[in-house]
């Protein structure tokens, strides 16, 4: 499904990228005393899976 995506162009989310997320939201809940602090903007998201992949 990836492929198909990629191929119209379009951005996708997968399991592993989730989880990339995830993790993130928990490292920055840590430094701030809470659980979790969401990503809450689409760019914001994009550029964490991106800057994780490298």
């Amino acid at each position: 499904m990836g492929a198909l995506l990629r191929e119209r162009g379009l951005a996708h989310v997968t399991y592993s990228d989730w989880m990339t997320v995830d993790k993130l939201e928990q490292e920055r809940g840590r430094e701030a005393g809470r659980p979790r602090v969401k990503l809450t903007e689409i760019d914001e998201i994009y550029r964490a899976i991106s800057q994780r992949q490298k």
